[in-house]
């Protein structure tokens, strides 16, 4: 109770100091769409999207969907996750880099599913095995696929539609 208490008066008093206006971005390369964080709060959000989710290859992240070597690990999961920050970041900043990135990452994972339809990096013999990691790793592909969805439909229907149907 006294933790609950103590982090509510952190966050109050965080947001009470932080001029959260909307306000039009003229800051930063990054916060390029209609309306930007200001403050402290801000700083630290663009700090994230510059330092983090920039600078990560969702490229790179989903070729492991071509190779389909894996017999025991997760990597199939660190796509989806990372659509899951990606797309709400880009849907909040308009950053151009970012969607190019998340662009290229998605045209990488459609490009790699199977005429079965699956998309993964497990052999086959390991696909939804017992004891092994697929089910998450395709998990996290669908929650990726639906996250480019819900940021994508407004600009682009035909391309969103694209994830739903793959």
């Amino acid at each position: 109770m006294k933790k609950d208490m103590f982090v509510g008066a952190l966050v109050a008093a965080v947001f009470s100091h932080a001029a959260m206006a909307v306000l039009p971005s003229a800051r930063s390369e990054i916060q390029d769409g209609d309306a930007s964080l200001q403050g402290p709060v801000g700083l630290a959000f663009e700090k994230v999207v510059e330092n983090h989710v920039l600078r990560q290859d969702p490229v790179y992240l989903s070729e492991c969907f071509k190779e389909r070597t894996e017999d025991d690990f997760w990597q199939t999961e660190f796509w989806g996750k990372y659509m899951h920050s990606a797309a709400p970041f880009w849907s909040i900043t308009g950053c151009g880099r970012l969607k190019a990135r998340i662009d290229a990452g998605f045209e990488n994972v459609v490009s790699s599913q199977l005429e079965n339809g699956y998309i993964g990096n497990y052999t086959e013999s390991r696909r939804s095995a017992p004891g092994g990691w697929d089910v998450w790793g395709i998990k996290y592909t669908m929650l990726g696929l639906l996250h480019y969805y819900d940021v994508e439909k407004a600009y682009n229907p035909e391309r969103a539609k694209r994830a739903i149907d793959t």
